[in-house]
């Protein structure tokens, strides 16, 4: 019988075993194709993979499907404008001057890249925050370095000798009490009022630079000083139409 190994230009033998001969090739009105010798040419081989007996047979991928990277989007200076002014300009974790817009859920974390998930921060607190969630980060600063060299889980912690479980419920009451003052920092930038205002203003200032870029939001704001004061002293009115 015909081996797929062999050449393509041989001839057609007879099986043997079953006493058949194999398909010769044919050309396009049926007619048996011959070799220069005369001799039936053999059967071409079969593609596996793209033809079967008449079957496709579809490639797979047997590699776990990937998830789409998400990516950061741009924000307009109205928006920056908005939250860097919040908490009167100032960073809400150490209160030095905002220079930057901070995810309080992080965004590489599944936080929302949105005004209802940000707040004005200056650029050394929101690198050392990093991917962390506030009551993360304030629990890792807060509890480092209250040991002195007599440390142990009973007791040795801070002045008074605190155990490790009384620090941490210390540590924790304070963090409740980090947590109300970010929610009421979010509150101001999510303030309908207040989005409005700074939309209708400064929405013909178009896109910030980049990313991590608030030059563009930041020279908007030392022009606009008074105008954003005054408004805020009066509760950020709605436009006159």
């Amino acid at each position: 019988m015909w081996s797929p190994s062999r050449s393509p230009g041989r001839s057609c033998r007879s099986s043997g075993a079953h006493g058949a001969a194999s398909e010769p090739q044919r050309n396009t009105e049926g007619a048996p194709l011959h070799d220069r010798a005369g001799a039936l040419l053999a059967p071409r081989p079969r593609v596996v993979g793209r033809d079967l007996e008449g079957l496709k047979v579809p490639r797979r991928s047997f590699l776990p499907e990937q998830p789409k990277k998400r990516r950061r989007r741009s924000f307009m200076i109205w928006e920056s404008m908005c939250v860097l002014s919040a908490h009167g300009g100032t960073c809400v974790y150490c209160s030095r001057e905002a220079e930057s817009m901070d995810h309080l859920i992080p965004f590489a974390d599944g936080g929302l890249d949105d005004l209802n998930n940000l707040v004005p921060a200056c650029q050394r607190c929101n690198n050392k925050k990093r991917k962390r969630d506030p009551v993360v980060w304030h629990l890792m600063t807060s509890m480092a370095g209250e040991w002195r060299g007599d440390g142990t889980i009973r007791s040795g912690a801070g002045a008074r000798g605190l155990s490790l479980r009384d620090l941490y419920l210390e540590r924790h009451e304070e963090a409740l009490g980090w947590l109300e003052h970010l929610e009421e920092v979010t509150a101001e930038v999510c303030d309908y009022d207040r989005q409005m205002w700074f939309l209708n203003r400064f929405f013909h200032l178009g896109y910030d630079r980049g990313q991590s870029s608030f030059w563009s939001a930041t020279v908007a704001l030392s022009v606009f000083h008074d105008t954003i004061t005054k408004a805020h002293e009066q509760g950020f009115p709605k436009a006159e139409h």
